[in-house]
């Protein structure tokens, strides 16, 4: 893009949660909005540029440890596999994605639906996905700028800033894309753990929300030290 704008966006980088443009003073912007930086490169040439976009989810594929799709795998590899570089679909160009702005909460989309070849239409990968009650953001989620702005906050500042702590998990019940249920564990403004099924309501544990490893669908991370009053 141009550079007025890369410049923009990276200075930018210096206030790690927070809204984005316009919508900054939008509730929504400010709690769900992050940004990407999006590096682009040739594999021949080594020449690239770079693209920032806003996200208030990142969706993370379940079919990276293929084959074997029915083994269950941890969400740090779906995040790994995120931010890895790879190479984009016919073409011969790299792609690696960072974090260069944190959201004070991190909604992380399984992507649970895949398109089915052989039966032409959409259908359900109930692969066991392992979610940590408490989630440290691997270096290299992170943008140049970020990380050097992370770290030069002092190692317990740093580890405050890119860890969050889960508090709300929606899950998808049924083995088809067209339909399904959808129940939901979530903290309420008392710290109790509690599930939801349309009208009825109970009390759970912690242990519990961890343990919809086969219908996962949304998990919400808080940043407990951007979210401080």
């Amino acid at each position: 893009g141009p550079k007025g704008v890369a410049t923009e966006l990276d200075q930018s980088s210096l206030e790690l949660h927070s809204g984005l443009g316009e919508e900054r003073d939008s509730v929504v912007a400010r709690l769900f909005h992050g940004s990407l930086r999006e590096d682009l490169r040739s594999a021949t040439q080594g020449r690239g540029r770079a693209k920032f976009q806003r996200f208030c989810c990142l969706s993370l594929d379940l079919d990276v440890a293929a084959p074997g799709a029915a083994k269950a795998m941890a969400l740090d590899e779906a995040l790994g596999a995120f931010f890895r570089e790879r190479t984009v679909a016919d073409t011969h160009q790299r792609l690696r994605a960072a974090m260069d702005r944190l959201p004070p909460v991190l909604v992380l989309h399984l992507k649970r639906f895949a398109y089915d070849a052989e039966q032409q239409r959409p259908t359900k990968l109930a692969r066991p996905v392992a979610y940590p009650a408490e989630l440290r953001l691997p270096e290299e989620a992170l943008s140049p700028a970020l990380r050097g702005h992370v770290g030069s906050r002092g190692e317990a500042a740093a580890a405050a800033a890119t860890t969050y702590t889960l508090k709300s998990v929606i899950m998808h019940h049924g083995k088809f894309a067209t339909g399904g249920h959808y129940t939901c564990c979530t903290v309420d403004g008392f710290g109790q753990w509690r599930i939801f099924d349309d009208e009825n309501v109970a009390q759970c544990s912690q242990r519990d929300s961890l343990g919809h490893r086969d219908t996962a669908y949304l998990l919400f991370y808080y940043n407990d030290a951007a979210l401080e009053p």
